[in-house]
């Protein structure tokens, strides 16, 4: 095992998330159930070193904003957009089942109006500084 994948399986614990392997070193583009799930772990990984006894991640987010850590705007944006994969996972799910397929995470981007194009763009550029984000409020008191 290489250094780098022993660095990624020590972060990927320390960070409560699930193990990954070389492969996962460069990922493929980031799918709205990914992101949900990325945000899923920054708010988990949060509540956890702040004390916030949340359960649902925007009821987390927002006890870690009530600590008075991150901003107002950057909590509302990771809020919304989570909010907004959310919707969109579930919607295609619903849509394969409707349509006699399995339902999966992926999210087809071509189904999705303008608007709801606009939404997800939207949610995309929410969570485009998740790392940094937890980094910072990760170790602030």
């Amino acid at each position: 095992m290489s250094s780098a994948t022993r660095l990624v399986i020590a972060g990927s614990l320390a960070l409560g998330l699930a193990l990954i392997d070389e492969a996962d070193l460069d990922p493929p583009a980031p799918t709205p159930r990914r992101l949900f799930d990325m945000g899923a772990a920054t708010a988990r990984v949060l509540a956890i070193r702040h004390h916030v006894l949340e359960r649902a991640t925007p009821a987390r987010l927002l006890g870690v904003r009530a600590l008075g850590l991150g901003s107002d705007n950057d909590i509302d944006a990771l809020v919304h957009a989570h909010g907004v994969f959310l919707e969109f996972i579930l919607s295609q799910q619903l849509e394969d089942i409707h349509g006699g397929r399995a339902a999966t995470n992926a999210v087809a981007i071509k189904r999705l109006s303008s608007r709801d194009r606009e939404r997800l763009r939207s949610a995309l550029q929410a969570v485009r500084h998740l790392d940094e984000f937890t980094r910072q409020l990760l170790f602030r008191h």
